[in-house]
């Protein structure tokens, strides 16, 4: 849940939701406009009323979305309302096939505000139901307006629009999480950034509050790394910071949360682990990196690691004074000689 949560942008969510809202309006001013004209032009009456009645219902879900209200639902159901409403003038015959025309619009609304599986789920539900009545219609009365051409030529329009939605939401959906998996994720390791782990963080801190569950954090630098790379050069340097993460990715365990957050620093949260808990892991991964070199080009490096750590206050979501704590420990893990952990400051 967390990890997913990294990958997806709060300000990606909230822009979709301006946007929903804003077609929310742009729904509004459209059936108001149309059951004036179908009221005072064409004589619609029985269009008029339902487009007047969707008008109603939809102004009452853009509010609902200005307040902050049913994020997820309120535009669900204005889809589903704008299909009932697409549907019902359809069977009516008045307007002819030109109803069908407006049909084909719904697959890209339902893609665009509700996603890609949900608006898939929508777009298909709807094309049968639609399709399915006028059939019905068409076949159960010789007289109404549409007649099977018109259909196969609104059904193909139908298809296509969903067709083309779909490609699109999908390619939308896939360059947005390559985007946020860039954004949040250190080039050279693979592990999150500083971006990403405050991400993670958050949420790991949230779900530890909820469940009373201790967190701890640990801080390190890998030690002489600036003496390794005026030594043998950055690429050893880069290796040697690769190769940390390696090991250490091989004794933490799935929801431990591992980040570079930047040069030689790096961080590790631990969910659900007090402080001795985590003391015992960090004394396991000094001990692991040493017994494990750096071997490149025929040279063969130790490397140590100094290591901080702090335990989360019951009920603490803040970030800074957690880092604080565990940086005053890592500091005197540094003064103390390096290659050291220091759990208590």
């Amino acid at each position: 849940m967390c990890d997913q949560i990294v990958l997806v942008s709060a300000d990606s969510e909230a822009r979709r939701v301006r946007l929903t809202l804003r077609a929310s309006l742009l729904g509004v001013a459209l059936s108001a406009f149309f059951t004036w004209f179908d009221f005072w032009v064409t004589g619609y009456l029985f269009h008029a009323v339902a487009e007047g009645s969707f008008c109603v219902l939809l102004s009452w879900l853009a509010w609902g979305l200005y307040r902050g209200h049913g994020q997820r639902i309120l535009p669900l159901l204005g889809v589903v309302l704008a299909g009932v409403l697409l549907a019902v003038l359809s069977i009516t015959g008045e307007a002819g096939d030109g109803v069908l025309i407006w049909a084909a619009l719904l697959p890209p609304l339902a893609f665009f505000v509700l996603g890609l599986w949900l608006g898939l789920a929508v777009s298909l539900g709807f094309c049968v139901v639609l399709v399915s009545i006028l059939w019905l219609r068409i076949a159960l009365d010789p007289g109404f307006g549409l007649n099977w051409l018109a259909m196969v030529n609104g059904g193909g329009a139908l298809l296509a629009s969903t067709v083309i939605s779909l490609l699109y939401e999908h390619s939308r959906a896939h360059t947005a999480r390559r985007l946020a998996h860039v954004a949040n994720t250190d080039p050279l390791t693979g592990v999150a950034n500083r971006r990403g782990f405050l991400a993670g963080f958050a949420c790991r801190m949230t779900l530890a509050q909820r469940s009373r569950t201790p967190v701890s954090l640990l801080l390190f630098d890998l030690d002489r790394l600036k003496q390794l790379n005026d030594e043998l050069g950055h690429a050893a340097g880069d290796a040697a910071i690769r190769h940390v993460v390696r090991v250490i990715q091989g004794l933490v365990r799935r929801q431990d949360l591992l980040a570079r957050l930047g040069g030689d620093e790096f961080a590790l949260l631990l969910p659900d682990t007090d402080l001795d808990g985590a003391a015992t892991l960090a004394h396991k991964l000094r001990e692991t990196l040493a017994r494990a070199p750096l071997e490149m080009a025929g040279c063969t490096r130790a490397l140590t690691l100094s290591i901080g750590l702090a335990q989360a206050e019951p009920g603490e979501t803040d970030y800074d004074r957690l880092a604080s704590v565990a940086d005053r420990c890592l500091y005197r893990a540094k003064e103390g000689g390096r290659n050291c952990v220091v759990d208590r400051c």
